[in-house]
């Protein structure tokens, strides 16, 4: 067998090379180590060991590449290398010696050259933007908490020293004391004249203890219109619900999670999967039958489209309230898209889920992918701190599908309305990674939050 071995660093930072190499090659026939996929491979292949250094400051990543064709060309492909797991996705230091294990299965195992590349990782900060809904010229001050990348720290990267900020073209330098890479940092200003939706942009970087300047964070602070709460109202449980003015409407700001009609008739309570796939009648239940109050509170329930059917002879909604139909639904999002709450700064299309989902942390979190045509920076799980512009503050609460079982807490959020299709009804969904709001129609025996609305006076 002969290999041939070529490592390389590719350079996307000062002073990282791949030295010292060496290569064992054992045949093994029936190997036992792991290949990633869950079992061993069984097959005739032959194993071998790459040691190698790096030299250079900070931490990096690996790739490794084989070529069967004396370098001509060179591929990743898993049929023809399989390489030792997590060897891809771990963190290697420089100055240190380092060995992965590599497997060249089959009948490509004679006569092939790896190739090794290097890149360097830096710590990154990351904070998240703020949404202020005050008047132009009221004071303001925003804690902002910025945090280096705890993977590298994790990996005994030398901590960050200094943290920059650049406001306004002013920089202010902090040092990182903290020991966790942690620092918090109050901004302090008035909310500018003018129109509403102005943007300030607050720049962080890092110096890192061997003189790199990390990726910068961008954090944003958008001056949104004040939100107007209105009157709360009870429910038949004694629950209270706030309530805010948007637009020509007024909408509860949490979910519905009275377990009893207005007239205080209680609603059918089921919680077996196996009854609730076979209902044709109201019922409510709470996300996997919990009876903690927090999650209550905070998710509301879930009812099937049967009780809030507009045919149903009892209603959910106090007097002079009403579950939204889908033209109320229509109105929001137009009243929302119209008035500068749109992400994309136009008053057309649909991207207002970011202005519509809470900003607290009940929402999974994502880090913006440019490369994924389909997200956006305004998707519901980039950036929380710049979601809730509206003060709507819808939460992910999940669904129970019509086989009974719950799922997407966190990830998703459905809410009836009142109007029906056929065999469907129309509701309307929000998810963490996009930054549309949803309508379609669905099945009626599954479970989605309620919210109330009723006409501005």
């Amino acid at each position: 067998m002969i290999l041939v071995l070529i490592l390389s660093a590719s350079v996307s930072a000062r002073y990282l090379g791949v030295t010292g190499v060496s290569v064992d090659s054992v045949w093994n026939s029936d190997s036992s180590w792991n290949d990633g996929n869950g079992d061993p491979q069984k097959r005739e292949s032959r194993d071998c060991i790459i040691s190698f250094s790096l030299q250079g400051i900070g931490m990096a990543r690996i790739s490794v590449g084989i070529s069967i064709d004396s370098g001509e060309t060179w591929t990743n492909d898993s049929n023809l290398l399989v390489v030792q797991e997590d060897a891809l996705e771990k963190l290697f230091v420089t100055d240190k010696r380092h060995s992965i294990k590599v497997r060249v299965p089959g009948a490509n195992r004679d006569n092939v050259a790896f190739r090794v590349t290097a890149r360097q990782v830096k710590p990154d900060i990351q904070g998240h933007s703020e949404v202020v809904n005050k008047k132009p010229g009221e004071n303001i001050e925003i804690p902002f908490n910025l945090r280096i990348n705890n993977e590298l720290s994790n990996e005994g990267y030398v901590p960050v020293q200094k943290i920059y900020w650049d406001v306004y073209g002013d920089s202010i330098v902090n040092d990182s004391t903290s020991g966790e890479n942690m620092l918090s940092w109050t901004w302090k200003a008035k909310v500018p004249q003018g129109d509403y939706w102005q943007r300030e942009k607050i720049v962080a970087w890092a110096l890192d203890s061997y003189g790199f300047i990390c990726d910068p964070e961008t954090l944003k602070v958008i001056f949104a219109p004040p939100i107007i709460y209105d009157e709360p109202i009870t429910d038949p449980d004694g629950n209270v619900y706030r309530t805010i003015k948007i637009g020509n409407q007024v909408w509860t700001v949490e979910n519905w999670r009275s377990t009893k009609y207005a007239d205080g008739t209680p609603i059918p309570h089921v919680t077996g999967s196996s009854e609730w796939k076979g209902l044709s009648t109201p019922a409510y239940c709470f996300y996997e039958n919990t009876t903690d109050e927090d999650s209550m509170v905070l998710f509301g329930a879930l009812y099937n489209w049967y009780v809030v059917n507009p045919s149903n002879p009892k209603s959910i909604a106090p007097s002079g309230w009403r579950v939204p139909s889908d033209e109320d639904w229509a109105e929001l999002e137009e009243y929302l898209g119209a008035n500068g709450y749109n992400w994309v700064d136009t008053a057309t299309g649909n991207q207002v889920a970011k202005a519509l989902a809470s900003d607290a942390g009940e929402w999974y979190e994502t880090i913006w992918d440019p490369l994924k045509a389909y997200e956006i920076p305004g998707i519901i799980g980039y950036d929380l701190g710049a979601n809730n512009s509206s003060g709507f503050s819808a939460v992910p609460a999940g669904l129970r599908n019509n086989f009974g079982t719950f799922v997407n807490v966190g990830i998703l959020c459905y809410w009836w309305s009142s109007t029906e299709e056929r065999n469907t009804a129309y509701a309307r969904h929000l998810t963490y990674n996009m930054a549309m709001v949803y309508r379609s129609s669905y099945g009626k025996k599954d479970g989605y939050s309620v919210r109330l609305v009723r006409d501005a006076e």
